[in-house]
């Protein structure tokens, strides 16, 4: 069971946003802004929540080369816990792009809504038609763990991915999973970035 009290202790001291839905939570969804800095606050849940599982978005970039990524995969030693992708994984070196990697999935559905008659002039808008689609894969692996008993389970993605409307919380709620959601940083400049976009 998630120890609620100690995870909104770390969460109102650094002054991030949350809310709770539901009774003994299963998942903790972590917003981030994806900077280094994100990861100390990550670790200290992991310390406290002690999960079964973190998904992170970030590991599902491919990129071995990267400090962030090598911490990251480094927790499954540190702590103990399994650590896996939590995207539509992206091209590996010497891999072709096709719909079970980000790079062709993106591309096809860019092909599919310019042949809808869509044109998408900016990568903001690109990004709002392609995130539900993302966010669904992201649910179906939180979702399919939590089924299969990998509880609790810590899964990090972008502040973005967890807004109120995005699907990621509408899956878990559909499927009366509990969860936490941490709002990290910038969660705020994402609201306002997204409203900005009517706008337009």
């Amino acid at each position: 069971m998630v120890d609620l009290e100690q995870i909104l202790k770390i969460v109102k001291r650094e002054n991030y946003g949350y809310s709770v839905v539901g009774d003994n939570p299963d998942v903790v969804l972590v917003g981030e802004k994806h900077a280094p800095e994100s990861l100390d606050l990550q670790e200290e849940l992991i310390s406290v929540v002690r999960p079964v599982l973190v998904l992170h978005e970030r590991v599902a970039t491919n990129e071995t080369y990267h400090p962030e990524y090598t911490r990251i995969i480094g927790w499954r030693e540190r702590y103990g816990v399994e650590v896996s992708g939590l995207d539509v994984p992206h091209r590996k070196a010497g891999d072709k792009d096709t719909l079970a990697t980000r790079e062709g999935f993106d591309d096809h559905i860019m092909k599919l809504l310019n042949a809808l008659g869509c044109q998408i002039p900016d990568y903001d808008l690109y990004q709002h038609a392609v995130s539900p689609l993302r966010e669904a894969y992201m649910a179906k692996l939180i979702t399919s763990n939590v089924q299969h008993g990998k509880v609790p389970v810590i899964a990090v993605v972008g502040n973005w991915h967890i807004m109120p409307w995005s699907v990621i919380q509408h899956t878990l709620q559909d499927k009366k999973i509990s969860y936490v959601v941490i709002q990290g940083p910038g969660a705020i400049n994402a609201l306002q970035s997204w409203a900005e976009s009517f706008k337009r």
